[in-house]
Order: structure tokens, then C-alpha cells, then sequence
């Protein structure tokens, strides 16, 4: 690992799910907080286990303020999925953890995902973004240049098991055509013949050089989500997991409905009333205040 080919804003930790409050109160001790103002909501005992479970985004952010360093605040992503439900995309198992192998950061080893895995992942991740930045290309890029001799066929098979093959062969045309990256026959043979693994290619490629690449239409990213589902039948299941995603965020309480409202026990279904309520309205004030 040399940290100096690749810069970041950020770091992101996956934690399995379970181990989320333990990893908070362990970043709490090291002098971290969550990104906000006050005294109540920088308590660390406010992590929302329902938001754990059924909304979006799938981190929380924690932050130290380092000034002595020249470093000024450090931020800490806890994840605990790579990516939104609707993407029905996960490595999140007993196997993939029991597959984790130490890798050396400053003097430190850290487990860290196996190739194949890490290459899964920053497709879907390129993929969830639209591949916008050219750095996620140039990670695609390095880690085929880096490892000409490694046998992709595992990797393939498990794309194809996931249903996220097209984003990897996205990917890898991405990193061929405009970082001229070696590809392995393995992965060179199963793009050929895909239309619109190329025509999207095209489509970002373009947005990258663009003078100015505009904000995507919702509309835009939904056809592009859909070009890159492997099957009809993940297509109907992506746009019903994204439909619940919204249905579930839309009436799942969180700690700013507890904090509008403190409710007895006995009366505490009534905050799955009150979540689309607090939200009605917070939208109408947007409305009236652009009005």
C-alpha cells in the first residue's frame, strides 16, 4: 500500500452492523463527535439503531479536530453496507469477513478486503456515482495494471452471482479506454459484445470532458441504474427495493421525531404518524419559502 498514489477527503471504515455502537463509543473515546452543533445531539448514546436499519445514507460521519497538525478536522465514515438497499448489493457475509487479509498503512496492519472483492466494490461504487471522478477510474485502472497475472474468472462469477457483472465490465471498458489499463482476456471477452455496457461508456466519458457536466437528472440516473442490472428480473427488483427504500424512509421514525414529541411507551406507534407529518411540513415551508 503506498498512501502518497491516491489522495482522499475522507476515511471509510466498514463495520459489520451489529458492531456500529461499539465502533462509536471507541472513535467517542479517541476524541471524535458526530458533524453537529449541540451539546444533546453530540451525544454519542443518539446513534438511531432504526436508522441502522432501514434508512439512508449507510454511514455516520465522525469528525476530530486536529489543528496542531495542519490537519484541521479528520472525518471518519462508519459504513456498514457498500452500498443503498436498492442496489441489492452485498459482500456483507460470514465468508467475505473470514476472507479479510491484513494489509500494512503506516506501520499498522489493517484487515482490508481480498482483490476480488475490493474490484466488486469499486464498481458498484463508480457505478452508484456515475463513475463522475476520474480517480475511481484511475483505481480500476491501477489495480488491472498492478495484477496483470491474476486469474479474474472467481471475481466474474461472483459479479454474475451478485448481479453487478455489467457494472464490473463498465468499469474495466472505462479504465481500458481512457486510461489504456491492460485487460485480461477474461474480462476483455465478456464486454465485446455489450451494447450498452459501451453505450454508457460513451455517456460518461463525455460528461468527465465536459466543460460543465451539469447535475443528473433523476430520470437520467434511473435509466442508467437500469442499463446496469444484468437481468429484466433485477430490474423489476431494483425499482421495488427503491420503492420500499423510499416507502420505509418516508414513515420509519428517528430521534428528531422523539425530540418533537416525547411519547409514553404505550403511545409510541404514533411516531410512524408523525414522521410523514414532520416531513409534510418541512416541505411546504421549502415550498412557501422559494415561493
Amino acid at each position: 500500500f503506498r498512501s502518497g498514489l491516491r489522495t482522499f477527503g475522507d476515511l471509510d471504515i466498514l463495520v459489520p452492523r451489529e458492531d456500529i455502537h461499539r465502533a462509536v463509543d471507541l472513535l467517542a473515546m479517541q476524541g471524535y463527535r458526530g458533524p453537529v452543533v449541540t451539546e444533546k445531539d453530540a451525544n454519542m448514546d443518539e446513534v438511531d439503531p432504526e436508522e441502522i436499519g432501514y434508512l439512508q445514507p449507510q454511514f455516520f460521519t465522525l469528525l476530530r479536530d486536529m489543528p496542531g497538525h495542519g490537519l484541521g478536522n479528520i472525518r471518519v465514515d462508519l459504513q456498514w453496507r457498500i452500498s443503498e438497499t436498492h442496489f441489492a448489493f452485498s459482500l456483507d457475509s460470514d465468508e467475505r469477513w473470514s476472507q479479510l487479509k491484513p494489509v500494512a498503512i503506516l506501520n499498522r496492519e489493517v484487515p482490508s478486503f481480498i482483490l476480488d472483492d475490493l474490484f466488486l466494490i469499486l464498481c458498484v461504487h463508480g457505478c452508484k456515482h456515475y463513475w463522475y471522478r476520474i480517480k475511481w477510474i484511475c483505481d480500476i485502472g491501477e489495480i488491472l495494471r498492478a495484477n496483470q497475472t491474476h486469474d479474474w474468472s472467481r471475481c466474474l462469477a461472483t459479479a454474475r452471482t451478485l448481479g453487478v457483472e455489467r457494472m464490473v465490465k463498465l468499469g474495466v471498458l472505462l479504465a481500458r479506454d481512457l486510461l489504456q489499463a491492460p485487460v485480461p482476456s477474461q474480462l476483455s471477452e465478456r464486454i465485446a459484445n455489450d451494447s450498452r455496457v459501451a453505450a454508457n461508456a460513451r455517456w460518461i466519458s463525455k460528461r468527465l470532458f465536459a466543460e460543465s457536466e451539469g447535475r443528473t437528472s433523476t430520470k437520467r440516473a434511473l435509466l442508467f441504474y437500469l442499463d446496469m442490472k444484468d437481468s429484466w428480473s433485477d430490474r423489476i427488483k431494483h425499482c421495488m427495493l427503491y420503492l420500499w427504500q423510499f416507502l420505509a424512509a418516508l414513515v420509519t421514525p428517528t430521534q428528531k421525531e422523539r425530540a418533537l414529541l416525547r411519547l409514553p411507551k404505550s403511545l409510541q406507534c404514533l411516531y410512524y404518524v408523525i414522521r410523514p407529518l414532520r416531513l409534510s411540513a418541512k416541505q411546504l415551508r421549502s415550498v412557501f419559502r422559494r415561493a
